[in-house]
């Protein structure tokens, strides 16, 4: 007769479910957005067809921040300056109309311009950067185009 094998039950091996790591999110960093650049660095060039009777006009480059927040603000400068400009030539420039070429504060630019059948055009112009080194370099080449022109304080 022939040997019965024993019978083995097979061995089941239970795992128990591992916990897994709890991934804690870290603190998100808070990233202040830069704040925008301000156009804050101008300067004023008034020009003619008449240029020759009466020399165009630059300002000096002045800072001021608030200027180019508005065309509103643009506008009010412009016309504060050609009051000024009026002081040392009188009778020379004429109102400016600021509906013909939109100002853009965000260009750092605002035009005006007085248009005439029996008079020259003349166009005031405020320019803005964000930087003094960009200002002055545009009033440099600004400059070197209209040799003639003088300078009148702010």
């Amino acid at each position: 007769m022939a040997a019965i094998a024993p019978v083995t039950t097979p061995t089941i091996v239970v795992q128990t479910p591992q916990p897994q790591p709890v991934q804690i999110p870290k603190k998100a960093e808070v990233v202040e957005p830069a704040a925008p650049l301000t156009n804050e660095y101008c300067y004023f060039y008034f020009t003619s067809d008449d240029f020759r009777v009466k020399p165009d006009v630059f300002s000096p480059i002045f800072r001021d921040a608030q200027i180019s927040k508005t065309a509103a603000n643009q506008i009010a400068a412009i016309k504060q300056y050609q009051h000024k400009v009026n002081q040392t030539q009188p009778d020379t420039w004429r109102e400016f109309d600021f509906n013909l070429i939109p100002c853009n504060p965000a260009a750092g630019v605002c035009m005006g311009v007085a248009h005439s059948l029996f008079k020259p055009k003349q166009v005031a112009t405020l320019v803005c950067f964000t930087s003094e080194s960009a200002a002055q370099a545009k009033l440099d080449y600004d400059r070197d185009r209209d040799p003639l022109a003088i300078t009148i304080g702010r």
